[in-house]
């Protein structure tokens, strides 16, 4: 977020944004795309936020008012989705429900963007984490919506277990049979990978079945525009965007392998067994 997205490619200015957001208790992912998308309006004309890319000094100095509350970083401390709300800029608004992007690009790992849109919280990439499999492990092909909704599923259901253990995301050998190896023994009782499994989808319903009583729904399960209508530029995705109805295709993937209705929400059957 404090690299190329804001216009920067000194490695000082990236340290020095990060170490500012880190002893002041900003969210450097957030804070990111907030001061990103006030240079983008700025630049565009559509509202002056009195900065431009690749203003770092500006910029952290920015991030403070923003940590304090004071002058125009009390405004931007609402966020990308607030701050589209009141002065435009929607088609640029890198966020979902309200969280903002984290720097993994959907457009060249197409489940990323399946992966924030589910996401109980908004934009997470720590729910599922789709270039492991369509990028690192190269195990299924990035641009296609096929298989999607089960690799996300798997993802989550993964890390839901992992992170309810509270064991460090950079295990990388970790499987469903180590971590039903550690709760026999801490338990006493025998747990199997199939257990494992079963809590893992338990804690996506459960937030799911939250989320639904709090008034999310369906159309909360989405990308930013963006993301349907630019193809990206440069690199190895370039030429990429995301078709709406692969992406349409792929939600409906996922709320299937976890038994949703059509529309996103939970069966009372399924409400019943939590």
């Amino acid at each position: 977020a404090f690299g190329p997205n804001a216009g920067n490619r000194d490695p000082e200015a990236i340290v020095k944004a990060n170490q500012v957001a880190d002893d002041m208790g900003l969210d450097t992912i957030s804070a990111g795309d907030v001061l990103n998308w006030a240079m983008e309006m700025t630049e565009k004309g559509i509202h002056d936020f009195g900065i431009r890319f690749g203003e770092m000094d500006k910029y952290i100095e920015y991030l403070k008012m923003m940590a304090k509350g004071e002058g125009i970083g009390k405004e931007l401390a609402l966020g990308v989705k607030k701050l589209a709300e009141k002065y435009g800029g929607n088609d640029f608004a890198m966020h979902v429900k309200g969280l903002e992007y984290p720097q993994y690009e959907p457009r060249g790992s197409w489940g990323m963007s399946l992966a924030y849109a589910v996401s109980d919280r908004g934009a997470c990439h720590m729910r599922a984490y789709a270039p492991n499999e369509e990028v690192f492990a190269a195990s299924i092909p990035p641009y296609t919506p096929e298989g999607k909704g089960e690799m996300v599923f798997n993802l989550a259901q993964f890390n839901a277990v992992k992170f309810s253990l509270c064991i460090c995301d950079f295990w990388a050998t970790l499987s469903m049979d180590t971590m039903a190896e550690l709760m026999t023994l801490v338990t006493g009782k025998e747990w199997t990978a199939d257990d494992m499994a079963e809590v893992g989808t338990r804690v996506i319903n459960i937030a799911r079945a939250f989320n639904q009583r709090e008034g999310f729904t369906a159309k909360d399960d989405t990308a930013p525009k963006r993301i349907f209508n630019d193809a990206l530029k440069s690199g190895p995705a370039a030429g990429q965007k995301i078709p709406e109805e692969a992406f349409e295709d792929m939600k409906q993937q996922y709320y299937s392998v976890l038994g949703w209705n059509a529309d996103g929400t939970l069966p009372d059957s399924l409400i019943a067994t939590l």
